[in-house]
């Protein structure tokens, strides 16, 4: 805490839980414009739905997945020399996680989420997730969050600590993360993503927050 009220005395700006940004860095009017976004990778004004990654190991985002592609060098480079995708693995969000998904990327940027553009984004069906949200907070006993007027916010004086709330919207808590190991099938005109598990031997992790 104490480096970073030194680094914010030295002109820098707080964005999110873990990154500063000086104030002619593309970061900062994104972070005022309210249009801050988080991803695998950290906070970003990258607004794009889609994430290409190239190189071993990298990953690669749609709005509806992830794949992962060969961490090995030497398998990465035979695919691409073969003239077939790279890719080892992969995970589909299901549509209850994208929802969660969307709830929890404005709570890490922007410490609050708004009931209106739940509703607007997701229909009136996501309204059961605006009352998770509120038992949350009915049963938050330190005072971490607050739900008395729209939007669902993080108390000012805690929001380092919003990580503690996030996951509290995510169903798949770590300790419960199982590994497996997918076969991903490629739409090759889409490139987009269809994954079955295959079978429990290998981790593919969880990149919300």
């Amino acid at each position: 805490m104490q480096a970073a009220k030194r680094t914010v005395a030295a002109g820098d700006q707080p964005v999110g839980i873990d990154h500063f940004a000086k104030s002619y860095d593309t970061l900062a009017p994104t972070l005022r414009s309210g249009k801050l976004r988080r991803n695998f990778q950290g906070y970003t004004d990258d607004n794009c739905e889609v994430t290409i990654g190239f190189g071993s190991s990298s990953i690669s985002c749609f709005p509806g997945g992830y794949i992962q592609n060969e961490v090995a060098t030497g398998r990465y480079s035979a695919a691409i020399s073969g003239g077939v995708f790279a890719h080892s693995k992969g995970f589909e969000l299901s549509k209850d996680e994208i929802v969660r998904a969307w709830i929890i990327e404005p709570l890490m940027c922007d410490f609050a989420f708004d009931k209106v553009d739940l509703i607007s984004k997701f229909g009136a069906g996501a309204d059961s997730y605006w009352n998770e949200a509120v038992a949350i907070a009915a049963e938050d006993r330190v005072e971490l969050c607050s739900h008395d007027t729209n939007p669902f916010t993080t108390k000012p004086n805690v929001k380092p600590l919003v990580r503690i709330i996030a996951v509290k919207f995510d169903l798949v808590q770590p300790q419960q993360v199982s590994t497996f190991k997918c076969h991903v099938r490629i739409n090759r005109q889409s490139l987009f993503p269809l994954v079955r598990v295959a079978s429990a031997n290998q981790e593919f992790p969880w990149f919300y927050y």
